[in-house]
């Protein structure tokens, strides 16, 4: 036969090294295309046989790779490949297209082995297979919920199957594990065999979910998992750092130790994804912190800067005020744009004072500093910082405390006459007269009356609209003065068209503006006020793991000391263990309730167990205190030496977290115990007469007042 022929030439025409190994090859090889095209058989198939023989020869054999390692490859889009059902040009480094999707469709379900369907496709044992099942099959929406979210509980039980009851996934997809998680209904071709073995054929019945997908699943949830919990603690992780190289320089091996210590003491060691399933709250995996990882991330902070926060902002605004004092036309300064010529800047002077302010921050440069400032609060009696669009966290909570309390003046005065009687028939001007805007704007210096408006009407639209707003936004904003005005005019007679269909809706609803009011206080500015008054402790770093408290501490009286004091010595009472440990939860609750009962009027405020044991600590400290000699104190004889730079940077951590000195050792002064924190800071804060420089959210606000009355007076 030719093929027979044509291979002992090429045998005889080969390195003696690869005779043996050409011999199978070639034979099989030419076999298989003699049978489908017996003309092929030319001086161009030799040529090519030789070349490959060649290359064998000179390169080494390439280890197999291993089976999950095929998931990493990218499959993007090509040209058009023929559809014919016979072996196609197509070989194993070829990206796949459209139309081979096409086909290994259509062979699958012709029931077609997936040995046959590489064959004929020219691709490598097993390619098809997982082809189909990490991007073709139809139930891969199972893991999606109905709204087209990932179902994160599936995602949970197939790590936990995997980490924790260390079950190979052929198992998980033949006991059908994962089948009571699916709230999806599954593809047209669910009742086909999708098990296990690529070689075997498409009979039989099995799970809709293979394990191939599973395999895919599981890798893309677990590096979904690092990215999220690497991104949501950047900032935690930045800070340390930064701390940590105050402390030890450009020793990184110190510094990531230090900072892996940080971040397993407040977050807990790093643990895989499993301890998430199941529904339990374990931490999150994190990538581990090298050395080399730090340094990198150092190296980017020292470029990009780091991000800024309310605390730097408030650093800025003191500054600023501090300033002032010496230069009443700051906000004229800092307000230019920088000049061109560096001579020009060190002439007038300009760029002293933000040299000034980098260093009072410490973390941003001069350059940042400037673009922070432009960008954030320009206060002008006329538009009253108009270039700041993004209302904060407090002013939010500000606006709808004097809302209500508005509210509240002018409904029990009358001020708001025929509530119950006029229909509502144009919604902008009632919610025009029903936001208060005016009044509110005179409290809020640095909103106008327009903004205030603005701020309720989206509120109540958002909060009492059934209808979707998207429609009125544009995607792409016009650059021309004309086309801005005939946008707005269309997005005016949009949501004129939308408040007219929300009225017929919500008729029987809203009968009339009492109706309407009633509802903004009851489901908008009620739970707004609620929420914005509570700390959240899993983005609050000081509370993280205590229950939700308000911002506003209730003040411990010397009633509410002793009814504390009798509650702890009854919990003691009869108890001679050492390792006793009080129930500080129950104790609040007992004092909450207690205080809930004598208030006739108003809202109490709401009493933690962290509240209670600060407290208890406090009158227990001033009892020992009372009886025991300071000389004996242990806390004066485990101090040592205090250097300036940890006097800084305990000062630093006072301004941060106040009087929390767990948390100011775990990030400023990992090196000393909590107990020799409060004596060096009251050593030197008696000096300014015990006022702790604290940040707080309301500094930001009344910062921004006193800038504007800067502004103010200089304009006089």
């Amino acid at each position: 036969m030719n093929h027979q022929r044509l291979a002992r030439t090429l045998i005889s025409s080969a390195p003696s090294t690869n005779r043996s190994l050409l011999s199978i090859q070639s034979l099989h090889a030419l076999r298989r295309s003699y049978s489908q095209n017996p003309v092929s058989t030319t001086s161009t198939t030799s040529a090519r046989f030789i070349h490959s023989t060649r290359s064998t020869q000179q390169k080494p054999r390439q280890p197999k790779r291993d089976p999950e390692s095929r998931f990493e490859s990218a499959y993007t889009p090509t040209g058009a490949s023929s559809t014919s059902h016979h072996a196609s040009t197509i070989n194993a480094k070829s990206k796949w297209n459209k139309a081979a999707d096409d086909l290994i469709v259509q062979l699958h379900q012709q029931d077609l082995p997936w040995i046959e369907i590489d064959r004929r496709l020219g691709r490598p044992a097993s390619s098809c297979y997982n082809r189909y099942y990490t991007v073709l099959d139809p139930n891969l929406q199972l893991w999606n919920l109905p709204h087209g979210q990932p179902n994160t509980a599936m995602l949970k039980r197939l790590v936990y199957l995997v980490e924790v009851e260390k079950m190979p996934y052929g198992k998980i997809e033949k006991q059908g594990l994962l089948d009571g998680f699916v709230t999806r209904k599954a593809g047209s071709n669910s009742m086909k065999n999708t098990s296990g073995d690529p070689t075997k054929g498409n009979k039989g019945k099995g799970s809709a979910i293979n394990k191939v997908t599973m395999m895919k699943k599981y890798k893309d949830y677990k590096i979904l998992l690092s990215r999220q919990s690497f991104r949501e603690g950047q900032a935690e992780i930045s800070r340390t750092i930064r701390r940590s190289v105050e402390l030890y320089g450009e020793n990184w091996v110190k510094v990531a130790a230090s900072v892996q210590a940080h971040m397993d003491q407040w977050h807990g060691k790093a643990v895989s994804a499993a301890a998430t399933a199941e529904g339990s709250e374990g931490e999150k995996e994190r990538r581990p912190l090298t050395p080399a990882f730090v340094k990198e991330i150092y190296i980017g902070m020292q470029e990009k800067g780091v991000h800024w926060g309310l605390e730097d902002d408030v650093v800025m605004a003191r500054k600023v005020l501090e300033l002032s004092q010496r230069q009443p036309n700051i906000l004229d300064i800092l307000a230019k744009k920088p000049s061109s010529s560096p001579q020009t800047t060190d002439t007038n002077g300009d760029d002293t004072y933000w040299k000034e302010i980098s260093i009072a921050l410490g973390n941003h440069s001069p350059e940042q500093c400037r673009r922070r400032w432009q960008g954030l609060w320009e206060l002008n009696d006329s538009d009253k910082s108009a270039q700041s669009k993004m209302w904060h966290r407090y002013e939010k909570l500000q606006f709808w405390m004097l809302w209500r309390n508005m509210y509240r003046t002018k409904f029990s005065m009358g001020a708001i006459p025929d509530l119950d009687r006029q229909p509502l028939t144009d919604l902008a001007a009632v919610l025009e007269e029903l936001s208060f805007a005016k009044e509110i704007s005179r409290w809020m210096r640095h909103r106008s009356e327009a903004q205030c408006l603005k701020q309720f009407s989206n509120a109540v639209r958002m909060g009492l609209l059934p209808l979707p707003v998207d429609q009125l936004k544009s995607k792409e904003q016009p650059k021309s003065r004309a086309d801005q005005a005939k946008l707005k005019l269309e997005q005016d007679k949009a949501q004129q068209a939308q408040d007219q269909k929300f009225l017929k809706q919500q008729a029987a609803k809203f009968p009339h503006r009492k109706a309407l009011l009633d509802a903004i206080q009851g489901e908008i500015a009620g739970p707004t006020i609620k929420k914005l008054s509570t700390i959240d402790p899993d983005n609050d770093l000081s509370t993280r793991g205590d229950p939700h408290q308000q911002i506003v501490r209730s003040d411990w009286t010397a009633e509410l000391s002793e009814a504390l004091q009798e509650r702890v010595l009854q919990a003691k009472q009869g108890v001679e263990r050492a390792d006793f440990e009080l129930d500080w939860k129950k104790i609040a609750q007992e004092l909450e309730t207690q205080e809930q009962a004598k208030a006739l009027v108003g809202e109490t405020v709401h009493i933690s167990g962290s509240h209670c044991q600060k407290c208890w600590e406090h009158i227990s400290g001033g009892l020992v205190s009372r009886d025991k000699d300071s000389e004996e104190s242990p806390q004066t004889s485990q101090s040592s030496e205090w250097s300036d730079l940890e006097v800084k940077l305990l000062q630093q951590g006072v301004r941060r977290f106040g009087t929390s000195w767990a948390d100011i050792r775990a990030q400023f002064l990992p090196n000393r115990d909590v107990s020799e924190l409060y004596p060096k800071w009251k050593s030197f804060a008696d000096e300014s007469k015990g006022k702790v420089d604290r940040l707080q959210e309301p500094d930001f606000v009344g910062l921004l007042s006193a800038l504007d009355k800067v502004g103010k007076e200089k304009s006089k």
